[in-house]
C-alpha cells in the first residue's frame, strides 16, 4: 500500500506558505485521504490551495484532541467539502483552558459549537473506542496513561460545572496506518 503523508499546518513555513501554531496533516492511504486535524486557522486551507490539494475529497477528519490549535481550522476545512465524517473523542466538547501564569487562564477548547460544524456539513463520528475507516487504518481511541513517566502539563485545565481541574486530555488520540512494513502511528 502506498502511503502519502503531506503537512498543511504546523508553526513553520516556507516561503509563500502560511505557519501557524498547531497541526494539520493529510493522509492518503488505501484509496482515501483522511485529514489529521485542522490547525488553528485558515493555514490548513491556505496551504492545500497553494499545493494544488482539492479539500472536498477529503472522505474523513480525525481530531486528535480539542485544543484549537487542532481545531481551529475546522470550520474553514468543510467549506471546501461535501459533506464530511469527523472522527473524535466525545471530550472534544469539553471546555479547556491553560493557565499562562497565576492571573491569567485562557480558553484553548473547541472554537465552534457541534450545530455550527453540522451545518456546515460535518457528521460527527465520537467515540473512546478504536474506529475503522478502512480495512488498514483505524483510531486508536482512548489512549490510557499506564505508567508514571506518562504525565500531562498541569497547566492544562477543563471546566467542569463551573470548577477548573486538570485535563486528563482523554480526548487524545492518534491515527494508525496497518502497512506490510508494520505500523505507521500518526499523532497530534
Amino acid at each position: 500500500m502506498e502511503i502519502k503523508i503531506t503537512t498543511l499546518s504546523e508553526n513553520t513555513a516556507n516561503y509563500g506558505y502560511l505557519g501557524e501554531w498547531g497541526l494539520s496533516v493529510l493522509v492518503e492511504a488505501d484509496g482515501k485521504k483522511i485529514l489529521m486535524d485542522t490547525g488553528m486557522g485558515v493555514s490548513a486551507v491556505y496551504n492545500a490551495d497553494l499545493m494544488g490539494i482539492d479539500l472536498a475529497e477529503v472522505s474523513s477528519i480525525v481530531l486528535s484532541h480539542g485544543h484549537v490549535d487542532h481545531t481551529g481550522g475546522l470550520r474553514h476545512v468543510l467549506k471546501r467539502s461535501k459533506g464530511t465524517d469527523i472522527i473524535a473523542h466525545p471530550d472534544i466538547w469539553t471546555s479547556k483552558y491553560v493557565r499562562r501564569n497565576q492571573t491569567y487562564i485562557q480558553f484553548i477548547g473547541m472554537p465552534f459549537s457541534r450545530e455550527e460544524l453540522e451545518g456546515c456539513g460535518a457528521r460527527f463520528k465520537l467515540s473512546r473506542e478504536p474506529v475503522a475507516i478502512t480495512e488498514h487504518i483505524t483510531t486508536t481511541g482512548e489512549i490510557e496513561m499506564l505508567t508514571d513517566y506518562e504525565t500531562i502539563e498541569d497547566n492544562l485545565l477543563v471546566k467542569e460545572s463551573g470548577t477548573l481541574r486538570p485535563d486528563r486530555l482523554a480526548d487524545d488520540l492518534a491515527l494508525i496506518i496497518n502497512t506490510q512494513y508494520g505500523l505507521v502511528v500518526i499523532l497530534g
